[in-house]
């Protein structure tokens, strides 16, 4: 009998520090990150130049691009150059994760379906 296809194995590197987030609203889109996407979120991939993050920045939960520039770290919204926020020793920031993939639910169904289970 052959096998079904796992996403898991196909999604997941670290199946112990990952995560599953959904979206909800558009502020990445620019990113290819809409509302009502799954995130797939990596606890232990560390942030770097170029990665999107799964944060929280005084109390806020955000999705961010990171930059870092002249060793100083900062979030960005893709396609809003006036967004970027740098972080400064003052601010309290964890990040929850890396953002490795994004599920973009199509069908209608499915999307009643998967709210259905949230609530």
């Amino acid at each position: 009998a052959e096998r079904g296809i796992d996403l898991n194995e196909h999604l997941i590197m670290n199946k112990p520090a990952t995560f599953f987030f959904r979206v909800n609203n558009n502020t990445m889109a620019a990113a290819g990150i809409h509302k009502n996407n799954v995130l797939i979120v990596d606890r232990s991939i560390r942030p770097a130049d170029g990665k999107i993050v799964v944060a929280t920045i005084d109390g806020e939960l955000l999705i961010r691009r990171v930059l870092l520039r002249n060793s100083k770290l900062m979030l960005t919204i893709d396609g809003d150059a006036q967004s970027w926020v740098a972080i400064n020793e003052f601010q309290q920031i964890t990040v929850w994760g890396i953002v490795t993939c994004i599920i973009n639910m199509v069908e209608p169904a499915l999307l009643q379906y998967a709210n259905a289970a949230m609530k």
